[in-house]
């Protein structure tokens, strides 16, 4: 089978188990077969094109290296972490974000009443001192 046959059944594996899971068509899949040196792909890592040597998921599946088998096997593990994982990771992302909402308005509060105090102390000292 060429690698574009390959390409082409690695499609279908991945529409198939959108379809099983019931998510929407919503992933692209990247299949760079040529790249099968891990230096090659670290340094690719290092430069953020990608976050893992095998494959990716960012709107993208992208896999990298020869291995028809490994390529299947690494396109069901990064299509289960983005869309069954993600659903343990989410909430978690949720506090997060809740909790920086929430520091950033106690810390604008707190800036606030610094400011209007040094305002008043600066006013009055300039007041006394004929400034």
């Amino acid at each position: 089978m060429s690698i574009s046959e390959r390409t082409i059944e690695l499609e279908k594996l991945l529409r198939k188990l959108e379809g099983f899971f019931g998510f929407p068509g919503e992933l692209e899949l990247v299949w760079w077969p040529h790249i099968k040196n891990i230096e090659v792909a670290d340094n690719m890592k290092k430069t953020g094109m990608h976050s893992a040597a095998d494959g990716q998921t960012r709107g993208k599946i992208t896999i990298y290296g020869p291995d028809y088998e490994k390529a299947k096997e690494t396109l069901i593990h990064e299509f289960i972490e983005c869309h069954l994982l993600a659903g343990f990771v989410e909430p978690y992302v949720h506090l997060v974000n809740k909790l920086f909402e929430a520091h950033e308005l106690n810390a604008y509060k707190s800036r606030e009443q610094l400011v209007r105090i040094l305002t008043r102390f600066i006013l009055r000292e300039f007041k006394e001192n004929g400034g």
